[in-house]
């Protein structure tokens, strides 16, 4: 939605006579833009798992995508990626914890009927 606005600002800012239009958040566009302006992501989930497709960061050469640590503390902070990937094994876990209660289910029912 953001990217769509901005098409939409460039491309009214680009006609003659036209009076000027901001770009909303162009700051931070331009600060996305010049760290990494693909459109390829780094993770892909599927309900067989997770893909990386990108080499996971360690710590010491993190990015912009790892969450900082404080100090004081000697615990790890885990990188975005590292937390999608948790999620996405939970929600797998929790359908395949759902689909066999279902299945057993059934088995129940079919097997009382006969």
């Amino acid at each position: 939605m953001v990217l769509k606005r901005k098409k939409e600002a460039v491309e009214h800012n680009s006609r003659s006579g036209s009076s000027r239009m901001d770009v909303p958040f162009e700051d931070e566009l331009n600060k996305i833009a010049s760290f990494d302006d693909s459109i390829q992501t780094d993770v892909l989930g599927s309900a067989k798992g997770i893909k990386s497709l990108k080499p996971t960061q360690t710590n010491s050469t993190a990015g912009p995508s790892a969450i900082p640590s404080t100090s004081g503390t000697s615990k790890k902070r885990k990188t975005c990626k590292d937390t999608l990937k948790e999620i996405h094994k939970e929600k797998e876990n929790s359908r395949e914890r759902c689909h066999k209660k279902k299945l057993d289910l059934f088995r129940e029912i079919f097997s009382s009927n006969k």
